[in-house]
């Protein structure tokens, strides 16, 4: 928990925060991901273009779903994408049986869906942070909204939202995703 700052009163993984022009890493040697001068620099928690399954961080066998809820099935990958809102945003595209739809939340809930008007941009990027209850060591990512950023995607009785962030290890963990490469 002594990762997460705040900021103007939100909770922050890191900067967190949108900025107007993509932001670029300094060259990194692949081997130890640490700069020419030694420093070390965390590698974004998801890389775009890539697809992957979004694991529950408690470990059992679920992913975040297409339809909202939590799914057992390994077929409901999501490619990231860059965001619809530009500063760094990613946008998750279904990729198996969905091409061309978005998550993105609607009153709170997540689904699918598509379309070209600003609220559908607003609603369908995310910042993908280093997980809320990860370990420094530990590839989790956490998905905060942009249009309401005190908000990040959970799961809670196996269903999915973008709920507003709460201080306590169960939200935590709920809010933290394992991303697995596919």
């Amino acid at each position: 928990m002594e990762r997460i700052t705040w900021e103007d009163g939100w909770p922050v993984v890191g900067s967190g925060v949108p900025c107007s022009v993509p932001q670029s890493l300094p060259p990194l040697d692949p081997a130890t991901a640490r700069t020419p001068g030694g420093s070390f620099v965390p590698r974004p928690p998801l890389e775009m273009g890539k697809t992957y399954l979004l694991q529950v961080s408690q470990g059992w066998d679920v992913y975040l779903g297409y339809d909202g809820k939590l799914s057992k099935s390994k077929d409901q990958v999501f490619t990231v994408r860059p965001g619809r809102l530009p500063g760094g945003t990613v946008s998750l595209e279904a990729a198996a049986s969905a091409p061309g739809r978005f998550l993105r939340h609607r009153c709170g809930k997540l689904e699918l869906g598509s379309g070209d008007d600003k609220l559908f941009a607003n609603d369908a990027s995310w910042m993908a942070l280093p997980g809320l209850a990860s370990a420094e060591s530990d590839r989790g990512v956490s998905l905060r909204s942009v249009n309401f950023p005190d908000s990040y995607v959970r799961h809670k009785n196996g269903e999915l939202f973008s709920n507003i962030f709460e201080m306590n290890d169960t939200y935590l963990a709920d809010a933290t995703w394992k991303p697995v490469a596919v």
